[in-house]
């Protein structure tokens, strides 16, 4: 992982297979002093862990999905939870057959590359519970 600060606004963040996506992007967002930022990106990913919200209890529905995938767009936002930055991300992702897959990002190792960019936001952003469905956090505005 490398990451440069492009401008007051801006951080350039690239990983290398291996890497942890939603790892690096909040250690990231920590090093470059961004306590909340908006995320995107493209590049590919191993393995990611892909979900869907589960009205019924209130969590998520995850799957993995083996293999080398080509990540079509990451974005997503930092805000702030328990004083350490959070990234929410979703991704859209398409196998060698360019099929498409999608939703929340729990996790995914980087299969070759990412190319990242944050760009702060001016204002803190936290997260308390949803309403609705506690095990879900949102933004507290």
């Amino acid at each position: 992982m490398k990451w440069l600060k492009d401008s007051e606004e801006n951080v350039i963040l690239t990983m290398v297979p291996g890497d942890k996506i939603k790892e690096c992007i909040e250690k990231t967002a920590l090093e470059a002093g961004l306590v909340s930022a908006s995320v995107a990106g493209i590049g590919a990913v191993e393995n990611p862990v892909v979900g869907t919200a589960d009205l019924l209890s209130g969590g998520y529905i995850t799957k993995e999905f083996k293999g080398i995938w080509e990540l079509i767009n990451i974005n997503g936002n930092v805000t702030v939870i328990d004083g350490k930055p959070m990234a929410h991300l979703h991704v859209a992702i398409a196998n060698p057959e360019c099929e498409v897959r999608g939703g929340h990002l729990f996790e995914a190792a980087i299969g070759v590359t990412a190319e990242i960019v944050l760009t702060k936001l001016n204002t803190e952003l936290k997260r308390s519970p949803s309403q609705r469905f506690p095990n879900i956090k949102v933004w507290d505005i």
